[in-house]
């Protein structure tokens, strides 16, 4: 504001400071500079720091999403692979079990061969039941004679006849069975 001649100021336009207050201000001008200085320092720390776990957050979500998915779809390929391991056993079970059947059958055939031959049934227990057809009881006594060497050379073990049968025409059939031996 400008002085006139007709006003009067009684106070000075011009303060006097003291070295002392001098020296408070500018501690404190520093004071303060350095407190917003930390204070933006501290707020820039921590939006890094939350910027960073946020990160490392969304990383280990979708590591994890991952993970989870593998395991989704290794849990059908785990199904998959124990039901073949179930099968395998079985196999390896069935196939140590397996007997050479070809040789046996080729006596079987040496001895009647179709159609004399009706049927052959295995068991589980390696027994034989042969079903035969003949069109005389003279061809159906060399073939139980046939039997009975097989069973001295110890190529089957008990051959028993289980039933036998003869019609008006003179046709013939039996069942025997026996133990094959192997």
């Amino acid at each position: 504001m400008a002085t006139s001649p007709d006003t009067i100021n009684l106070i000075r336009t011009k303060t006097g400071n003291s070295s002392q207050v001098e020296a408070v201000e500018a501690s404190l001008r520093n004071t303060a500079f350095i407190g917003v200085a930390l204070f933006v320092f501290v707020g820039v720390i921590t939006g890094l720091t939350y910027i960073y776990f946020s990160f490392q957050q969304q990383s280990l979500t979708d590591t994890k999403n991952q993970l989870v998915q593998q395991v989704n779809n290794s849990q059908a390929k785990e199904g998959l692979l124990l039901s073949i391991k179930a099968r395998t056993q079985t196999v390896a079970k069935a196939m140590a079990n397996q007997r050479p059947w070809a040789r046996l059958l080729d006596n079987i055939s040496s001895i009647v061969s179709p159609p004399t031959l009706a049927s052959v049934a295995v068991d589980e227990r390696n027994k034989i039941v042969v079903v035969i057809r003949t069109v005389t009881v003279d061809q159906l006594v060399h073939i139980v004679e046939a039997f009975i060497k097989e069973a001295q050379d110890n190529r089957i073990r008990a051959p028993q006849i289980l039933s036998f049968q003869l019609d008006k025409t003179g046709e013939a059939q039996i069942s025997i069975s026996f133990t094959a031996i192997f």
